[in-house]
């Protein structure tokens, strides 16, 4: 016989059962709506004389909290829902202040530790990458010695096309670097107020063979630095502090280029002996030697950009020997102590035909570019008989940027645009060569 009062609360017991889990499930959070993890999926480093910059790659947009701690000095970013699939390693870090970047996993967040040399100025932002579902979290820290407060965001910035809006005159300027990692090869068109892109693909053969076959190392010396001021301008400017500017452009320029790699003989404002600079040639194993300076000279309406290799035959002109002839004094341990005498600077000596001739070379490339930016003192490569070498097989070349014994050629020299107009064409005009001589 079925017992009803047993079956009765069987039933009344399920039906409770199915009601308890019905009302879970219901309470319970969508999983769809649920958010997603965010991954880091790569981080890239710039640098230029003003910044240093960290894009950290993301898949989704995250919200995150960044702050600074000292003792020791580090700049710490807790990014929530968030988890690190990427290394976080660079050598790019070198040229920065930046000694470290490390991280720590935690359940629901992902916390990036900064280690610092010294404590700077920052601005996080997130920004999408356009055309992708992608975004990335941009970190800028400031240089303290340059620039005292975070630049406006209509301030010069060398990493977007606006570094090259800087234009004195109408011309065609030649432009074949990417910005914001992307390949641009064009023309830029500038009038008064206005700057036309007129963009071409990249070529597809020339340019990957570099970077498959050979990395170019280019040892970037900028002149002087510390107790050495070099020349002096009009207005008080330094010769060290404009080079060191330009060089790190340069450097900067250079190192976005697949199959070259800049370094820099100096990147502050401290001393560095001749013997120094040339041992750092040697043990990068440098394929080329560029030393950038400033002119000043007596006649104030001196102007232009010069370009110096070594003659093994005497000097192609008395200036030159008499340029000559200073820089091998400099290479005695002497310190010039007059500010306005021109030329202050110190060339590799090269002893084989065939480096001079590369040497020449790239000089003529170098002067091509200069040409569309800025006058020439003079319309071709001197030579004059510069200090020895012991690794003769080095193409080197000294770079007279401009003369800062003019008024307004050192206002030019000291605008950071005009700067990075100079940077451009002195890579162009390397880049130039090593395509045409690769390997």
């Amino acid at each position: 016989m079925i017992n009803f009062k047993l079956l009765r609360n069987f039933v009344t017991l399920f039906i409770g059962y199915l009601a308890i889990l019905l009302g879970l499930w219901t309470l319970s959070p969508n999983i769809s709506a649920m958010p997603k993890t965010s991954l880091v999926t790569g981080m890239s480093v710039s640098t230029t004389p003003e910044f240093s910059r960290l894009i950290f790659d993301l898949t989704t947009p995250v919200s995150y909290k960044a702050f600074t701690l000292t003792h020791p000095d580090r700049l710490t970013i807790d990014i929530n829902g968030t988890k690190l699939a990427a290394r976080l390693n660079h050598p790019a870090l070198l040229n920065t202040s930046i000694t470290a970047v490390r991280s720590n996993q935690m359940a629901q967040q992902l916390r990036l530790v900064l280690d610092l040399k010294e404590q700077h100025p920052f601005k996080c932002q997130m920004v999408k990458i356009p055309g992708t579902e992608d975004w990335r979290l941009i970190v800028d820290l400031f240089n303290t010695k340059q620039v005292q407060t975070a630049p406006s965001e209509n301030a010069f910035n060398p990493y977007t096309s606006d570094a090259t809006n800087y234009q004195p005159r109408n011309r065609q300027i030649a432009n074949n670097f990417p910005t914001n990692n992307q390949s641009f090869t064009g023309n830029m068109s500038v009038s008064s107020n206005m700057v036309t892109l007129r963009q071409r693909p990249q070529p597809k053969i020339i340019a990957p063979l570099l970077s498959k076959y050979h990395t170019n190392i280019i040892v970037i010396d900028p002149g002087h630095g510390g107790k050495d001021s070099g020349a002096i301008g009009v207005a008080g400017s330094q010769e060290k502090n404009i080079v060191l500017s330009i060089s790190k452009y340069l450097q900067y320029i250079l190192n976005q280029q697949p199959g070259f790699r800049a370094v820099l003989t100096r990147d502050n404002d401290y001393f560095i002996s001749l013997r120094q600079r040339l041992n750092i040639a040697h043990k990068d194993r440098a394929d080329m030697f560029v030393a950038i300076h400033a002119d000043a000279y007596t006649n104030k309406d001196a102007i232009g950009a010069s370009v110096f290799a070594l003659s093994q035959r005497g000097a192609t002109s008395e200036l030159a020997r008499w340029v000559a002839k200073k820089e091998n004094e400099s290479e005695l341990g002497h310190v010039i102590a007059d500010k306005n005498l021109l030329l202050k600077s110190v060339l590799i000596d090269l002893a084989q035909t065939l480096t001079i001739d590369s040497s020449l070379e790239i000089g003529r490339s170098i002067m091509g570019q200069l040409s569309r930016v800025t006058e020439l003192h003079c319309p071709r490569v001197e030579q004059a008989a510069f200090v020895v070498l012991k690794a003769p097989d080095i193409p080197s070349l000294l770079v007279e940027t401009g003369f800062i014994s003019n008024a307004a050629e050192e206002k030019r020299l000291n605008d950071q645009r005009y700067q990075y107009k100079i940077a451009i064409a002195l890579a162009q005009g390397i880049k130039n060569y090593f395509l045409q001589h690769p390997g």
